[in-house]
């Protein structure tokens, strides 16, 4: 079952672990208050601008993943924008991974983002996340860009990639 989410404390409620593993990754500190009002302003920020969670569920409405879609429609009459989508965020919980959910998912986003008017879908991932890369690219989206070091000079950087949703 999926449901969309707009609501920041329902979707922390029910996916806060995976939200900072998504995030943060090892690098989040629960004890630390600044990293959990950095982590709520993300969350805010993202819905702000224009993002939408669609949450899977069991048959049992237990949490399964998220993806969160931002799609600024943009300004009315100006055919130029409201034509993409981005994957801000995309996971499934470690007990329900390597059965197929992340492809569902995914496939959820791109039919939300063409409903909403996207053209095209953009998602990135860590340059040395070479099985998020090859996943993508199964998907049918394709490599455009790279970013190193923009996380920092101990990073690889990040790979950028497209789809256009026909």
């Amino acid at each position: 079952m999926y449901m969309q989410r707009r609501n920041i404390d329902d979707l922390r409620a029910d996916f806060l672990p995976l939200i900072i593993e998504l995030e943060c990754g090892s690098h989040y500190d629960s004890t630390n208050t600044q990293h959990e009002a950095w982590l709520k302003n993300r969350l805010a920020t993202l819905f702000m601008s224009g993002g939408t969670a669609i949450c899977r569920y069991d048959e049992g409405n237990v949490p399964v993943g998220l993806v969160l879609v931002q799609h600024d429609k943009g300004l009315a009459g100006v055919a130029c924008f409201g034509k993409k989508a981005t994957i801000a965020m995309i996971g499934i919980l470690p007990a329900f991974r390597s059965k197929g959910l992340g492809k569902e998912l995914l496939l959820e986003a791109e039919r939300h983002a063409k409903a909403e008017g996207a053209e095209c879908v953009y998602v990135d991932t860590y340059a040395n996340n070479q099985g998020a890369i090859r996943f993508y690219v199964q998907q049918g989206y394709v490599p455009v860009a790279y970013h190193p070091y923009e996380n920092g000079a101990d990073d690889k950087g990040q790979v950028y990639l497209c789809k256009e949703l026909t």
